[in-house]
């Protein structure tokens, strides 16, 4: 039976390895292939609308380009108001290092006030109840299922985001140091293709195997195995999430409609992205997590290799949206070199490696098997 479960695992991801952006015909379709595999395998799946914007890649494009403009505003003022200069370089810094938490504010409230004229793509759910009749502790496990393309490669933009990053402090020293003109009109000619490159229009045209179609495999795969071996103590909740690719929108909206759920009883939540082409697993959540203690524990005894990682301001996750409402959350995922290939038409399902993925099931059976036994 466990030999099955990374088999089907696989064959799920396979499935849904085809370009899949959100409010899309093909992004309807691959919601409607989550839902009938979960029918099959005996579960009663649930769809809940998620309104589908832009403004994230809005806010992206306003905030570079005026970091932008400041940083060459501080250029043409140089050493003339030093202090209006430092301000004009330090703030695009806060703003970039900030991102992250500027966006998880304005999301929220951004997905309550969106109109019902706006696209609407499903987050999918399904639940898998404890045999007792006590339980109060429920485990969300999450995976995205949408997919979206950029140009140019991940690797291109992250080096972007770091040019962009070091611009101000660059620029800073180099008008302390009168350095030449030449010099700062490099720099700020660099920082303005940076910001260019990371504004580039997004497409339909990445499969998504890696990004975000073997965590729903997994999922899936799992979902089956539970049905048919629930756990005692605990009910676990299937999440296959929407618009992920749009700014974690797919979470806001489950944020928001289960905002009452998540304040009865006791809940962990773990998301799944980027899974299948490394042994070695990611842990993304805050240090002093309950949560992140167990998964290492578990990790540790199942022989699975577990590094705790930092997300660079350019990437997102699901999980951040429960953990900046003081929700145990966290987020796994494989990094590897393959995942320079993410976001792009070399996605595709030669990058997962089904012995990773028969490791990965292993270790969550094990990890619910663990949380149903304790108390929380």
């Amino acid at each position: 039976m466990k030999r099955a479960t990374h088999l089907w695992a696989f064959q799920y991801a396979a499935a849904i390895a085809f370009p899949r952006r959100s409010a899309s015909s093909e992004g309807s379709s691959a919601a409607a292939f989550v839902s009938d595999v979960l029918y099959k395998r005996g579960l009663l799946p649930w769809f809940e609308p998620v309104t589908v914007h832009n403004f994230a890649s809005w806010l992206s494009w306003l905030a570079m380009t005026g970091s932008t403009l400041m940083f060459w505003l501080a250029a043409l003022i140089g050493n003339s108001r030093l202090l209006l200069a430092l301000f004009l370089c330090v703030i695009p810094t806060i703003c970039l290092v900030c991102r992250d938490r500027i966006w998880l504010a304005l999301g929220k409230q951004l997905q309550r006030a969106t109109n019902e004229c706006l696209p609407v793509a499903s987050n999918i759910l399904a639940e898998v109840r404890g045999t007792s009749e006590h339980s109060r502790n429920t485990l969300w496990l999450l995976a995205h299922y949408d997919s979206k393309s950029q140009r140019p490669s991940m690797a291109v933009r992250m080096t972007a985001a770091v040019v962009f990053l070091l611009t101000a402090p660059a620029l800073l020293l180099s008008i302390l140091w009168d350095i030449p003109l030449l010099w700062i009109g490099l720099l700020l000619t660099s920082a303005s293709l940076a910001a260019l490159l990371l504004n580039l229009p997004e497409g339909n045209a990445s499969p998504g195997a890696l990004d975000n179609g073997a965590a729903v495999g997994v999922l899936l795969a799992l979902a089956g195995l539970f049905r048919r071996h629930p756990p005692r103590n605990l009910t676990l909740r299937f999440v296959f999430t929407a618009a992920e690719e749009n700014g974690l929108l797919g979470a806001f909206s489950l944020l928001r409609q289960h905002q009452r759920d998540l304040q009865e009883g006791a809940h962990l939540l773990v998301n799944l992205d980027t899974i299948g082409c490394s042994s070695t697993l990611h842990l993304f959540g805050t240090a002093r997590s309950k949560l992140l203690r167990i998964v290492q524990d578990v990790g540790r005894r199942a022989g699975v290799r577990l590094k705790n990682g930092w997300l660079p301001p350019v990437l997102m996750m699901d999980h951040q949206v429960f953990s900046a409402e003081g929700l145990d959350s966290l987020s796994l995922s494989s990094l590897c070199r393959k995942t320079r290939f993410i976001h792009s038409r070399h996605d595709h399902l030669g990058l997962i490696d089904i012995g990773v993925l028969r490791g990965i099931c292993d270790f969550f059976e094990q990890l619910v098997r663990e949380l149903d036994s304790k108390s929380w």
